[in-house]
């Protein structure tokens, strides 16, 4: 979120930074409110894992290259990654020894420290303390480096690293965030301000609800999981923070896991954390100014570096080769173009693989024969909307065409769980064809609401067969018609001629003409 946020306010001055940084945080409350209200919660199922993974791996990738010029204490501004690579290589040569070696040297620390919780050996207590170093191992080397730089200067000796600026003590004062500004000797209204923070408002709500929603289902231990609850919840922190100066805000994956490696199992621990930060506001800000640069690099770098997913590449790369395309896609794209654009480009690579799905569904055909006669079984495999409905006129159209014998086609409806009014109408000119070609076409297993919807739409020329209706009524209503109605006459009237002699011998004959003449009436 921190990295997202800065991607937006980048090309802000920095005297204006806050004012921004604050509208920037209501605007996100209040895209996320309408989310939630218009409950758009499913919004982020359409977000696949590959897309994820891309933006993730990315986003840890920035990271990451964004901090090494702090590790090697050099300082520079820079407009993108590319741009960041560049300016590095032409400033190596400023890098400051002592920034260099505290960094490294934390990194080190920070990589062994969080393998201590793995550590099997000793009793319950033993296994318990190395627990609790390792997941507080970014506040120990945060202390000891910052009592490092308090030593130093108490000695009167210059810090040989580059430390963080003053922290005003204290929470901020609770006002509205700006609706405009006097920028200079010029003023710069609403709309001026949030073309400065270009897609940050609608981007930003999207990633924070995803993360909530991914540590909502990694942590779960029961029931579903409601995006749209996730979506005005942090509407209405977001817009509260607002009033406090805060930046946009989400959930994190470690500190839900150390409270649940804690044994947390209610929200109460929230109302614990906040006075703790309430606590460090008012008395510890003055201590904040020793914490090295450096120092706060090497925890990003430490914990992000995780965040870089490899192990999914194996299993996409035999199951699944697509999917890798737009995760490597996804990951270059966030590199070279940014974040935002990544995503969103990930997101639309899937959209449109389900769009040809809806467009170009699998239909197979079966010959089928009983009775009555032979006919034709067409079935696609998902349900019929406006974007499929050409694919299956074209389909049926061969089929007709490769049928000599303009055999009737009965279309399997069992898997259209919805149809719109353009199918409607595409399966309506699908049915005069089939008229004027003299060939019988009937949709069969209809479903309720497909009825419904094609008793409203104005076209009243397809044959519409239900679920639990018999086909070959709809079918062969013909030949069963004309069997009803001239085979039993004939063999009733016929019989009645046959008059059957005494011996026994003249009337095994005379039923064996009975049953010749019922064989020739029913091949008639």
């Amino acid at each position: 979120m921190s990295l997202l946020t800065l991607q937006f306010i980048s090309n802000v001055p920095q005297e204006f930074l806050l004012q921004y940084l604050c509208l920037l945080t209501f605007l996100c409350g209040c895209v996320e409110l309408l989310m939630g209200l218009l409950r758009l919660g499913f919004l982020v199922e359409v977000i696949s894992t590959p897309v994820i993974s891309g933006f993730t791996s990315a986003s840890a990738v920035i990271i990451i290259i964004s901090q090494i010029k702090h590790i090697l204490g050099i300082s520079f501004k820079s407009d993108s990654i590319k741009d960041e690579i560049v300016k590095l290589f032409q400033n190596c040569h400023k890098l400051k020894y002592a920034d260099t070696a505290l960094g490294v040297s934390c990194i080190v620390f920070l990589l062994v420290l969080r393998k201590f919780k793995d550590i099997s050996f000793g009793n319950k207590a033993t296994k318990k303390s190395f627990w609790f170093i390792s997941v507080g191992r970014n506040a120990i080397i945060v202390v000891l480096c910052c009592l490092l730089s308090f030593s130093i200067e108490s000695y009167g000796v210059k810090v040989p690293f580059k430390l963080t600026s003053d922290v005003e003590p204290g929470l901020p004062k609770f006002e509205p965030p700006p609706f405009g500004m006097v920028q200079g000797n010029s003023t710069v209204t609403f709309i001026e301000m949030v073309q400065h923070l270009r897609y940050g408002f609608a981007v930003i709500p999207i990633i924070a609800v995803l993360i909530n929603v991914s540590i909502a289902k990694s942590f779960a231990t029961g029931g579903t999981i409601d995006a749209t609850q996730e979506m005005l919840t942090l509407s209405l922190c977001n817009i509260l923070a607002s009033f406090f100066h805060a930046m946009p805000i989400c959930g994190a994956f470690t500190r839900s896991a150390v409270s649940n490696t804690s044994g947390v199992r209610t929200p109460f621990s929230n109302f614990y954390s906040a006075l703790i930060t309430i606590f460090a506001l008012t008395f510890l800000t003055p201590s904040f100014r020793f914490i090295p640069k450096t120092t706060l690099a090497a925890v990003l770098i430490a914990a992000v570096i995780f965040l870089v997913d490899t192990q999914i590449i194996t299993p996409l790369w035999k199951c699944c080769k697509r999917d890798l395309v737009i995760l490597v896609s996804t990951f270059l794209i966030c590199l070279y173009y940014g974040v935002e654009i990544g995503l969103l480009i990930g997101v639309l690579a899937n959209l449109i693989h389900l769009i040809y799905l809806w467009a170009r569904p699998t239909i197979t055909s079966d010959k089928c024969k009983n009775e009555y006669g032979e006919y034709l079984v067409v079935t696609p495999d998902l349900g019929l909307f406006y974007p499929g409905v050409d694919n299956l006129y074209q389909f049926l159209v061969k089929t007709a065409s490769r049928n000599r014998q303009k055999l009737p086609v009965a279309v399997n409806c069992c898997y259209f769980k919805g149809v719109d009014y353009t199918a409607i109408r595409g399966l309506s000119m699908i049915a005069d064809d089939f008229v004027a070609r003299n060939q019988k076409l009937v949709f069969y297993n209809v479903r309720e609401d497909f009825q419904r919807a094609y008793k409203h739409s104005g076209y009243n020329n397809l044959t519409l067969c239900s679920v639990g209706e018999n086909l070959h009524e709809y079918l062969f209503n013909e030949v069963m018609d004309f069997r009803r109605s001239i085979t039993y006459p004939v063999i009733d009237t016929e019989l009645q001629n046959i008059k059957l002699p005494a011996n026994n011998t003249n009337s095994i004959n005379a039923i064996h003409e009975a049953e010749k003449l019922i064989k020739t009436a029913e091949s008639v």
